[in-house]
Parts: C-alpha cells; sequence; structure tokens
C-alpha cells in the first residue's frame, strides 16, 4: 500500500512537472518567484519516528543495571525548511526544497544526575516540489503541495548509523498572506512535519 501511494505521488509529480515546462513554453509565462523560509513541528520519517516513540533505547548494554539510568527530554529543532519556486502558470509552480531536522536526547544516572550519554538524529532532505493554487488574490492565496525527494539520516550516539532514504511531505492545506512579503500557515504529513509557520518574499524578474 505504500509502495503504491509513493508511485501515485510521483506520476502526480511527474504531470505537474510536464505541465509546468509545457506552459513555459508558451508567450504567457507567469514571471513570479518566490523564497520560503517555515518551521514545522511533529516531521514524519521512519528514522525520526522510531526517536521520537520509541522508549526501548538505552545507551548501556542491556543489564540490570539500566534501572538507575533514566532519560533525559527529548528536544528538537522542529522541521527547518527553504524552498525557493517559479510561479509557471497562474495556478501552478515548481520548485525545489531543503529541510532540515534534528533530534537531541541526553541520558543519566538516576541518583546522582550525572550525564552519561547522548542520542542525536539529524536529517537533511532535497525534494523538487510542485504547487497547485486554488485560490489566488492580491493578498490572500490558498494552496496544496507535494515535494518528493531524498534524505541523508545520520544519528550520533552509541553507535554512529548513517542512511539515505526516501522523504516525502504532502502540503494538503497551505494559505499565504501578504504581497511581496508574506505570511506563511500549512496543515501537511510528511517530512515538514504536520503543521507548519514561516515567511515568504515574492520577486520577478521585470
Amino acid at each position: 500500500m505504500i509502495l503504491r501511494t509513493q508511485l501515485f505521488s510521483l506520476l502526480l509529480f511527474i504531470l505537474c512537472l510536464s505541465l509546468g515546462e509545457a506552459r513555459a513554453q508558451s508567450n504567457s509565462i507567469i514571471d513570479e518567484q518566490d523564497l520560503r523560509v517555515t518551521v514545522g513541528v511533529a516531521p514524519l520519517s521512519a528514522h525520526l519516528y522510531d526517536f521520537i516513540w520509541s522508549a526501548d533505547y538505552c545507551p548501556i548494554t542491556p543489564t540490570l543495571s539500566q534501572i538507575f539510568v533514566y532519560e533525559g527530554a527529548k528536544r528538537t529543532t522542529g522541521a527547518i525548511s527553504l524552498s525557493y519556486s517559479n510561479q509557471v502558470m497562474k495556478r501552478l509552480a515548481v520548485g525545489v526544497e531543503a529541510t532540515y531536522v534534528g533530534f537531541y536526547q541526553s541520558y543519566y544516572k538516576r541518583f546522582t544526575n550525572e550525564r552519561i550519554s547522548s542520542r542525536n538524529q539529524h536529517l537533511l532532505s532535497f525534494s523538487p516540489m510542485c504547487r497547485v493554487t486554488y485560490l489566488n488574490r492580491k493578498y490572500v492565496r490558498l494552496y496544496s503541495q507535494l515535494s518528493l525527494g531524498v534524505g541523508v539520516y545520520f544519528e550520533n550516539g552509541s553507535e554512529n548509523f548513517r542512511d539515505v532514504t526516501f522523504e516525502g511531505h504532502l502540503t494538503y492545506f497551505g494559505m499565504t498572506f501578504g504581497s511581496k512579503l508574506f505570511g506563511i500557515a500549512e496543515l501537511g504529513v510528511g517530512s515538514r512535519g504536520f503543521a507548519s509557520f514561516g515567511i515568504g518574499y515574492r520577486f520577478s524578474n521585470k
């Protein structure tokens, strides 16, 4: 089921790119671009999911001594994203985005509170994206967005680990408010979190 969803998303993205390319070859190109910075909460990724919800990890060899160790709070940077897009049609934009997510946790001796180990996870993803705007007004725009790409995952702790993963994000509801300088609010699922907020700037070559 997951594979079918990924294939469908990939085909949808290819279709968006094809439409964008065809439109760009016409004489009525929309000359508008934007840069966006957002911060999202609760990103969804296989590796990060294990870190957020797993309570079984402990940096000490499994023995009875584990009862003397406790986990510190899990801290995160949130999903920090930087994106660039080109509005190739009134309702269609294509572009690229990069997202970073970091999680940090320490482990302590229960009776002395001495820090004995830590576990840090990082995910850096790069994705082409396609955005469809279904309400386009001067100061308010509503849209949906799909991005698919790859992520580089690495972990530092008692054991170092690295991996390359498939990453994606679906924004099923996004809103911008403002003109050249605008605010951003989004709801979605994937590597950028279920809710994200930020700012952006629109510009053109004219």
